[in-house]
C-alpha cells in the first residue's frame, strides 16, 4: 500500500480524483480546501459533476472563497477552487 499523498500524483494544484474510489473523494478535496490560505487556489478534475461538492464548502467555509467552471463533462469535469 501506497503512502503516497493524493496530490503527489498530479501536477500542483491540481486535484484530480478521477482514480480514487468514490468513498475518498469528497474527503480528499475537502482536506486540500481545508488548508487553503489567502491568495492560494487548486483545480479539481472529476468525471462528473460536482454540484454536492459546491454546496458542501457553501456550508463549511468560515472565510470567502471562489469557485470557477473550467470545463463542464461529458469526461471530465474542471472546476478552479481559491481563497481570495
Amino acid at each position: 500500500m501506497s503512502s503516497r499523498r493524493i496530490e503527489d500524483s498530479a501536477p500542483a494544484g491540481v486535484v484530480d480524483v478521477r482514480s480514487l474510489p468514490c468513498i475518498l473523494r469528497h474527503a480528499a478535496i475537502t482536506h486540500r480546501f481545508d488548508g487553503l490560505r489567502p491568495g492560494e487556489s487548486f483545480m479539481v478534475v472529476t468525471d462528473h459533476e460536482p454540484a454536492a461538492l459546491r454546496t458542501r464548502f457553501d456550508g463549511r467555509a468560515e472565510w470567502p472563497w471562489a469557485w470557477v467552471d473550467h470545463v463542464g463533462g461529458p469526461d471530465a469535469w474542471r472546476v478552479r477552487v481559491s481563497r481570495p
